[in-house]
Formats: C-alpha cells, structure tokens, sequence
C-alpha cells in the first residue's frame, strides 16, 4: 500500500478553501443568513482560471494540488521545493523557480512544505512585501509557516485579498484569535484529512503496516528507514 494515502483529501481540501477565499462565500453565506442579500456587491472575487499559482513545497500533495488548478483551472503552476530536481517537478507539470520568483509572481500562493527549522515563518512582512497585490494564500501544511503578525498587517493594507488555512501556529484556537476577526480570514479546524474515503485508507495502513512489522519488513513510506535497517533504536 504505497504512496500517502491523505493526497487527494488534503489537496482537495486546498481547492476548497481556495475557492471559499476567491469568490467570498463564508461571508456571503452568513449575508444570506443575516437577511442581507442586498449587500451580494460587496462581495466581489476573482476567478481561479488562468491565474499563477506558486506551491511552496511539491511532493505528494504540493504536486496533486498543481495538477487540479493546471488541468481544471487552466492556470501557470510555478513550485518551489528544494528536496526536488528541476526535472521532477517538471515532470509533475510546473515550472521550477527560486522562492522569490514564487513568492513575488503568484497571484495564488499554496503552502504544502514540511515545517523545518530553516523554513520557520518563512512568509514574512518581507516576504508578504514581495508579493502581487491582493495575494490569495492558502495553507494547508503548518501554521508556522506563516508569521501570523505579517499575514494580519498585509490582509489589512490590501496585499493580501484573503487567507484560508486548515492549519494554525499553536491550534487548537478560541474564538479570541486575532485572525478570525478578519472578514477575509476563512480556517477550518485542521480537517484536510477528514473524509470517509481517507480515513479508511488511513486504517487500512495502520493494519498493512503492523502486518509487514510482524513479517520483518519495515512500514512503507518509513522516515527512519535507514536506521530501522542498520539495526538502530530497535
């Protein structure tokens, strides 16, 4: 049972939010509910179709979201993933390019890297700075990807259009966080995983990985393969 099995829910899961983010529909949603259907105006979005989308991070799920917004949304998938050859994401369907080039040409930024030491905050108020005006982000990875002081200040100057995130730095939050106060601000409680299909492939995993244990095998997809195989932490 190779591969991850939580890909397509979680890249799926980005689409959502980036969706909810470019056409406004929390917000218009709520309008309805509230007997406001005459302020439908003040709710202007952007399409998705032929827009640039920078992936920041193109593995498993990074790569399956570039795909549905390249061959669904007829959009320019740029990524940049420095555990990646130029030619492996080339052959993924984007166009390689430095960080920079990234941050500063997307009109659509998706976060799908891993949190490391180096890549703490990475997008900053230097980072949001280099950015097209009105930026749609949308996170899916970690939290701590983005500094939460620098996404507030560029959703309230106008850089950034809006933000939509499964993840935030130090969840689980109240209703107190600063970001939910902001209209352009959609967060879902870390829920890209949560569909019927994922989590009974999440099961089948656990079960198929316990077998190849109990046959002297390692997991699939095993982060310490090397030790498990040098006879190490055993």
């Amino acid at each position: 049972m190779e591969g991850i099995v939580e890909q397509d829910a979680v890249a799926e899961n980005a689409i959502a939010l980036l969706m909810n983010c470019t056409r406004r529909q929390d917000a218009a949603i709520q309008a309805v509910k509230h007997d406001l259907w005459k302020t439908r105006a003040s709710y202007l979005g952007y399409q998705v179709r032929n827009k640039t989308v920078g992936i920041i991070g193109f593995g498993n799920i990074g790569s399956r979201v570039g795909s549905i917004l390249k061959n669904g949304f007829n959009c320019r998938v740029l990524a940049h993933d420095p555990n990646l050859t130029n030619h492996q994401i080339i052959e993924n369907g984007a166009i390689p390019v430095s960080l920079n080039e990234c941050i500063s040409q997307a009109d659509i930024l998706s976060l799908n890297a891993y949190l490391t030491k180096d890549n703490y905050h990475m997008i900053s108020h230097e980072a949001i700075s280099k950015m097209k005006k009105n930026v749609i982000i949308i996170n899916t990875a970690r939290g701590e990807l983005i500094d939460q002081t620098a996404l507030l200040h560029g959703l309230e100057t106008g850089q950034i259009f809006a933000y939509g995130s499964d993840v935030v730095e130090g969840e689980p939050i109240d209703h107190t966080h600063p970001l939910l106060s902001h209209p352009h601000v959609i967060i879902t409680p870390h829920i890209s995983a949560y569909t019927h299909e994922c989590l009974e492939l999440m099961g089948d995993k656990c079960v198929s990985d316990c077998e190849r244990v109990a046959n002297g095998n390692a997991p699939y997809n095993c982060v310490n393969l090397n030790q498990i195989e040098s006879g190490e932490n055993t």
